[in-house]
């Protein structure tokens, strides 16, 4: 049923319409995290959620195959952390 309600938003808005509405929550996501104001950052951080889940449903991606996805890269990105890369990359510019 959530699902429904979901791909009804994106359908009538359009894919044009909730990418453009996706970059204006995400930046006012990353102003409310700047502001350090909790209940903003939550409000900012469900409006951009919901926008991802009309994405998820609108292209029927998989939730496992995303999971699968962010484990790699936070894997990945752990690895650099220990090894220095990040710190390397940062002195070299």
């Amino acid at each position: 049923m959530f699902k429904k309600k979901l791909l009804e938003i994106w359908n009538h808005f359009g894919k044009k319409n909730q990418i453009d509405k996706i970059r204006e929550e995400v930046e006012e996501l990353i102003e409310a995290i700047e502001s350090g104001d909790v209940t903003e950052i939550e409000n900012e951080f469900a409006d951009v959620q919901v926008l991802l889940k009309q994405v998820y449903v609108a292209h029927n991606l998989s939730l496992t195959n995303i999971n699968n996805i962010i484990d790699s890269k936070v894997t990945r990105t752990l690895k650099c952390i220990a090894t220095g890369d990040y710190e390397k990359a940062r002195r070299s510019v």
